[in-house]
This record gives C-alpha cells, sequence and structure tokens, in this order.
C-alpha cells in the first residue's frame, strides 16, 4: 500500500497554557534557575538563594532531589544504586492498616513490625519520588539545552530558530503543570497514609513546606463527607467481609473508619521523638547516598521503631523516579479522553463479556468481581458504574498514591492538565507532539457518585498472593478480570490454581493482556515463561473449561499515537469458567460411565 504524504514544513510552538490550581509560573525564572554549564561542566542552582527564585512557587536545588549539577565532590542522584530492586519492590500485605497494631507476627503472611515500618519508609519513598520529579524533569532538560548550547554559530544558522523559545520555554512549561499535579497527589498522600496505619502517628515528612496547599487550593480532608460516599475507599477489604471488623477493630465503613482515625489521631498527637542524628533502623532499607549529599531536613518518623528516618533513607531509588514518568503515562490512559482508544480496546471486550455473562442489572450488586493489578482504578469504576460490586487489588504504591488523589480528591473533570510525552524527544514528527497535553480526570467520581454507586468500589493494597491465597478466600467471587495482568506473576502456574481456587462454582476469569513476563531478563528473581498455548492448557489441568474461543486483539499501553514508534501487542482475549460442580472421575475398565 502507498504510504501517506506528510507535509512537513517548519510549524509554529504554542506555549501551553497553564490550567492547574498552581497558577502561572516566571518560565524564564524557571530556566535562570536550573541553569546552563559554564566552562563546559554544571553549575549549581542556588535554589531560595538564586535572586530569580522568588519569581517561582518552588525551587530547583541540589540538596533535597536530583543535582543539576555540581561542584567538585558531589555527584548527580539519577544514577543512584536503588534502594530496592524493580522485581522485589517492598512488602505489602493483605490489609496493611490491619497488620499494624495485631501481633508482632502475623501468622498466615508473616508479617512482622519491622515489615509495617519497612513498608512505611517506602511509602514515603514514593512520595517523594512524585515531589522530586521537578528535580529529575529540570535536570534532563538542562543537559538538552546544554546540547543546543554547543552548537556554533554555522549550525544555529541553519536551525535558523531560537531554540530557547521553540525548545525549553514550552518544554518547562510543561514539567511545571506535571509537577503541580504531582504535588496534588503527595499532599493527598498524608490522608492514604493514616487509612493504611491509623493507629500510627502521622510522619514528620508530610508537614515539608512543598505539601502545603498553594494559591487558594483547599488542603486535603481526612474526613470523607457523608456526601461522598464515591470515594474510593483506602482500604476497605482484606481477609474479612464487608461489614466485619478487622482485628483491629477498623470499621468496614469508610466514612465510619475516617472519622475514628481522625479522633485517634487527635488523642495520639505528641512530640515526636527522634533518636540521636544519624541512626537507622537496624530493618530498614538503605539507599546508597551520593558522596557529599547533605541532609536537607526532610525526615520521615516510623512509629513501629520509634526511628528518625533521614534523608538518605528516603532518597528514591532510579527506578523509583523513572516510574514516576510512567504513571503520568498511566493517568492519560486510564483517566484522560486521549486514553479512551486504548481503553475501548481492552476494558470493552472485559465489559461486554461480564455484561453478556451477568445480564440482570438488579442482580449485579450481588456480583462480586476482582480486579487483580487495577492500577489507577478506571476499569473497578467502570464496574461499579454497571452495577457490579467492584473490588481492585494493587501492588504498586504508584499506582495506589496516585490513584487515591484521582479517586478521593478531585473536585471536577479536566481539573489538570498534563503534558505526558514533555520528556521525550525521540521519534518526533513534529515538536508539538512533545507538547501534546491531556486533561484529567476526564471522569470525576464525586460528579458522578450517584452513578458509581448502582455497584460497589472498594481498593485492597497487596500482593495478589498474599492477600488472596488463603482458604477464607475461596469461593468468594463470581467473576475475576485479569486485564495485563497474569504475566506479572513469577510463575503463572501459582496466579492460575489461586483465581480458581476463590471463584465460586460457575464463577468465569476473562483475561486479556500479552505475555511479557515481568520477571524474564531477572537474574536474581524466578520467572516461568509459558507460551500461550501452554497457560490454557495449565488451566484446564487446574479444572478451567473455556467458554469462548481465544482472540489475539490488537492493542497498545500508554502509547503515544503521535510517536514515529510504535508498539502493538497482540493481547490474548479469552473466558475460563471454573464448573459448578467437579469434573467426574474417568470410569474405571469394566465399567459404564454414568
Amino acid at each position: 500500500p502507498q504510504a501517506p504524504v506528510v507535509r512537513m514544513e517548519l510549524e509554529p510552538v504554542m506555549q501551553p497554557a497553564p490550567r492547574t490550581v498552581g497558577g502561572d509560573v516566571d518560565i524564564k525564572a524557571f530556566l535562570d534557575a536550573v541553569g546552563l554549564p559554564a566552562g563546559g561542566g554544571q553549575r549549581r542552582a542556588e535554589g531560595s538563594a538564586n535572586n530569580n527564585a522568588g519569581a517561582l512557587p518552588y525551587s530547583v536545588t541540589n540538596n533535597d532531589g536530583l543535582s543539576t549539577g555540581g561542584s567538585s565532590g558531589e555527584k548527580a542522584t539519577c544514577c543512584a544504586p536503588p534502594a530496592h530492586s524493580a522485581s522485589s519492590g517492598f512488602t505489602v500485605t493483605t490489609n496493611i492498616s490491619t497488620a499494624v497494631g495485631a501481633n508482632a507476627t502475623n501468622s498466615n503472611t508473616g508479617t512482622s513490625h519491622s515489615a509495617i515500618a519497612e513498608d512505611q519508609l517506602c511509602f514515603i519513598r514514593t512520595v517523594e519520588s512524585f515531589r522530586q520529579y521537578i528535580n529529575r524533569a529540570s535536570a534532563v532538560m538542562q543537559h538538552r539545552r546544554a546540547q543546543f548550547a554547543t552548537l556554533s554559530q554555522e549550525h544555529k544558522q541553519l536551525l535558523d530558530f531560537d531554540a530557547e523559545a521553540r525548545i525549553f520555554y514550552p518544554y518547562a512549561r510543561g514539567i511545571h503543570e506535571n509537577h503541580q499535579f504531582l504535588l496534588g497527589v503527595c499532599r493527598s498522600a498524608k490522608t492514604l497514609f493514616s487509612g493504611y496505619w491509623p493507629h500510627a502517628p502521622v510522619p514528620s515528612y508530610f508537614d515539608h513546606p512543598d505539601f502545603a496547599p498553594r494559591h487558594g487550593e483547599e488542603e486535603p480532608e481526612d474526613e470523607v463527607d457523608d456526601n461522598a460516599t464515591a470515594k474510593l475507599p483506602s482500604v476497605v477489604k482484606g481477609a474479612e467481609k464487608e461489614g466485619s471488623s478487622s482485628p483491629t477493630g477498623n470499621p468496614s465503613n469508610p466514612q465510619e473508619r475516617y472519622r475514628k482515625q481522625a479522633a485517634e489521631r487527635q488523642q495520639q498527637e505528641q512530640p515526636l521523638t527522634a533518636g540521636q542524628q544519624g541512626d537507622k533502623s537496624t530493618t530498614a532499607p538503605t539507599t546508597a547516598s551520593p558522596e557529599g549529599r547533605q541532609p536537607s531536613g526532610l525526615a520521615a518518623h516510623s512509629p513501629s521503631s520509634g526511628t528518625l528516618y533521614h534523608t538518605d533513607d528516603i532518597i528514591p531509588s532510579s527506578i523509583d523516579s523513572e516510574k514516576v514518568f510512567s504513571t503520568l503515562r498511566q493517568c492519560v490512559r486510564d483517566w484522560s479522553d486521549k486514553g479512551h482508544p486504548e481503553r475501548a480496546a481492552v476494558y470493552g471486550p472485559i465489559i461486554q463479556a461480564l455484561t453478556q455473562y451477568f445480564p440482570a442489572m438488579e442482580q449485579r450488586q450481588k456480583v462480586n468481581v476482582l480486579v487483580p493489578g487495577a492500577g489507577l482504578s478506571r476499569l473497578s469504576v467502570e464496574l461499579a458504574k454497571l452495577g457490579f460490586n467492584a473490588c481492585g487489588n494493587e501492588f504498586s504504591y504508584h499506582m495506589l498514591i496516585t490513584g487515591h488523589y484521582l479517586m478521593n480528591h478531585m473536585r471536577c473533570a479536566n481539573q489538570y492538565t498534563l503534558y505526558p510525552y514533555v520528556d521525550t524527544t525521540l521519534n518526533l514528527v513534529r515538536r508539538s507532539d512533545q507538547l501534546s497535553a491531556a486533561m484529567i480526570p476526564d471522569l470525576c467520581t464525586i460528579e458522578q457518585a450517584e452513578e458509581i454507586q448502582q455497584g460497589g468500589l472498594s481498593m485492597v493494597a497487596g500482593d495478589f498472593l498474599e492477600v488472596y491465597n488463603r482458604s477464607t478466600e475461596h469461593d468468594q467471587w463470581e467473576a475475576v478480570v485479569s486485564c495485563f495482568f497474569i504475566d506479572t506473576a513469577h510463575n503463572v502456574l501459582d496466579y492460575l490454581t489461586c483465581i480458581y481456587k476463590i471463584l465460586c462454582p460457575g464463577g468465569i476469569l476473562v483475561n486479556i493482556g500479552p505475555l511479557l513476563y515481568h520477571f524474564a531478563d531477572s537474574t536474581s528473581e524466578a520467572s516461568i515463561e509459558l507460551s500461550l498455548d501452554e497457560v490454557l492448557h495449565a488451566a484446564s489441568q487446574v479444572g478451567f473449561v473455556p467458554i469462548t474461543n481465544v482472540q489475539l486483539l490488537p492493542t497498545t499501553y500508554t502509547n503515544n499515537p503521535l510517536s514515529m514508534k510504535q508498539m502493538v501487542y497482540q493481547a490474548a482475549f479469552f473466558v475460563l469458567q471454573k464448573p459448578f460442580s467437579a469434573p467426574l472421575a474417568a470410569p474405571q475398565q469394566g465399567q459404564k460411565a454414568e
């Protein structure tokens, strides 16, 4: 077929218009704060001491984030060794709030107070990775500006445009807009922390000035309004069923739970006691810090151990920081109009299968649908709108914290404008493609509370197998939706057997996704990689019965449709059923089959 012809005239690049609650920003001051290299080396941004810093609602410094440069003896932290590997992640159990205040060691999960302290530290490190986005993105932009600054006069004449005005002014504004959204995510994390660990004092980390409301923005409320019942509970269901109390006495009702947490915090608020400077918990993970790094005043108090973790403990790993960039693109996929094509390609077949199998709308509230690997929870919301009792399960703090903000703290649709590809300079057809904007959320849960309340909506934080591979979850779910999920397992056979156990007789597994196998490249983590026909054969051996043919559906994932590089998956879609009764044993020789 004949390739389409693209007209390649140099088009003007317009400045993105600020739409966030953070207000406008002086882009020239922003760029001056980031700085350009002098004499071939990088210069340090002075932060609040910089004459231009007063024009910014924040400062770009290398004291508590990624260095935009450094003097001799200082190193940028973008290549700092990770505090934990991408494969091992962090320990999150069935219901984080359940583990706190219970026995020293949970007999089901082996969770100890030291593990909870590490969980809290990982939570704060994730929030810090969001806060430091501005530093990392600015450092990368500064490096790119430095490359343009090295062009000879002859080459600059060939370009015949002002790179600062055409490329870096819009680039900087896009970073600023993303930063405003991520600061909102950080501010809401305080409420989520209290939901996960209701009996623990709120860490002093959340008192950092960056988390204070800005430019008239309302501070996230700790208490849930009675009229906002569509808000997604942080954790309302673990091993216990709805309506029962957790071992800590934490009510399942989200409104009552938040009120109780607020009252407890008022009673328990006491000055935080810190150990000696530099003391570390023996159970806390350590992060290799750059030489010459000085404490920035950030600290995270661990309620479980009484230890004050200093700056080096909460420095995000390079992997943590990279996840922030992918989280922005995930927000566009799940919560913007621009993500609708991808959602329609994968959520559409899932919704069609569930509505065909459970056609009676009035009966769907009794249909419990589990969505493991729920991510930012958009699929769970769509199922709740259709009347299903949907429960998401997620392991990643990046997803949990961002999803909490999108679900519980959005005041209206299209509240933020994100520039998810502003950090991408490869495979651009036009410069404006780098500045492609997306408004989020396209659906505000508060505005559509009545529609969402037709079903049920809840969220469980934790590893899928740790949460659900237990006898109390057996035969409890009418459907399990696996959307880009089964290949996240170390051993997909563990997922298949667990899903089979938790499905009630007649329940269905609806799957769509590739077989990317997230641990395939790891030399330190187990990874069993089966082909699709082998997965389906194993599923039949477990006991599943196919009720649809397998379809390979083309789809992308957090794809930039404007990019010259397009990666398309052939996602496997199929529906399996757990039989209503166990299959009959094969008749022995000489016997007649019944």
